[in-house]
């Protein structure tokens, strides 16, 4: 029979092997034991050279090194004594390893301190610096975008363009009660007021009550002479001796037309007639008969016109040039 040590654990002296290693870590003993199911004679036999004493397992070895009993008892070996009496193979060193990494370390242990020492450069959700950054920088771009669209529609109202509500029925059939118009500021800024032109201005010093803003439609410029006879408007141009009737297709057809009132603004005034100064216009609601305009409170300076009116953007179905 062969001296050399069983290598395979398909020899079944592996097993004996095994057991008997552990059996003397259990013991303490150093007295080499007979393996069962070998004669007597063969535990007598010289032993092959001693193998050089096996290194103790690293710290982090999934081994374990079993504890000597030295109460001097006989005991049967435990699991321990198993696992330090003959290196682990490589696959049960990787099943063992698996398995422990479905397992939380243990307090204290290696592993939970290297895991803590891991887990140092990572950020905790709810504190991380990226979450941070970008709820300022969306604060700060939407807030941006406010700034920036207030400051747009501030530039718009004040030099371009506005929208007005139109409160009562002066202009009727033309602007309704509720109707809603954009004017452009810039109008007159490039051209003159025309005849026919619907424009919003600011209240003259003669109207002494009323709206701050006032929608009428222009009838006669300046140096132009205007008379109201028998419901009828007549208009004699400047440097003109010859008087035209005004078609005015807005007003409803046999509206009576009241007369002027106040000519105190006019030159060269009569009862019926009313020259405009020079920079004013003669202004007149489309509804005749229900409409506060310059036949009260005479020429309206063009430094009072706010704008044109030319787009009806309310109610949505009426939506209209003017």
């Amino acid at each position: 029979m062969s001296n050399q040590p069983p290598t395979s654990p398909d020899d079944p002296a592996w097993v004996d092997d095994i057991v008997r290693r552990a059996l003397e870590r259990a013991e303490g003993s150093t007295e080499p034991k007979a393996p069962q199911g070998e004669p007597a004679s063969r535990a007598q036999q010289p032993e092959s050279p001693a193998k050089p004493p096996e290194q103790p397992p690293a710290a982090d070895s999934p081994g374990v090194t079993a504890v000597p009993d030295t109460s001097g008892e006989p005991r049967l070996p435990t699991p321990e004594d198993l696992a330090s009496a003959y290196p682990m193979t490589a696959t049960a060193v990787a099943e063992q390893e698996v398995a422990g990494a479905a397992r939380p370390a243990a307090p204290g242990s290696p592993d939970e301190l290297w895991d803590q020492a891991m887990a140092i450069d990572e950020p905790t959700p709810e504190h991380t610096f990226d979450d941070d950054g970008n709820r300022v920088r969306s604060f700060l771009e939407w807030g941006a975008v406010i700034v920036g669209a207030l400051a747009v529609a501030l530039v718009i109202k004040t030099f371009l363009m506005q929208a007005y509500f139109i409160p009562s029925g002066s202009m009727e059939p033309t602007l309704m009660i509720g109707d809603r118009v954009l004017v452009n500021k810039l109008s007159y800024e490039f051209g003159d007021v025309g005849r026919g032109d619907l424009i919003v201005f600011n209240r003259p010093p003669t109207q002494p009550s009323g709206e701050d803003d006032l929608i009428k439609r222009v009838v006669a410029l300046e140096g132009e002479t205007i008379e109201i006879v028998d419901n009828t408007v007549f208009i004699t141009q400047a440097g003109s001796d010859t008087t035209q009737r005004l078609e005015e297709p807005y007003v409803p057809a046999g509206m009576p037309i009241q007369g002027l009132v106040d000519t105190t603004g006019c030159e060269n005034p009569t009862p019926t007639a009313c020259t405009i100064p020079e920079g004013h216009v003669f202004v007149m609601g489309d509804n005749r008969t229900g409409s506060r305009d310059g036949r009260w409170f005479g020429p309206v300076d063009e430094d009072l016109i706010v704008g044109r009116a030319f787009l009806r953007v309310w109610p949505i179905g009426d939506i209209s040039f003017l």
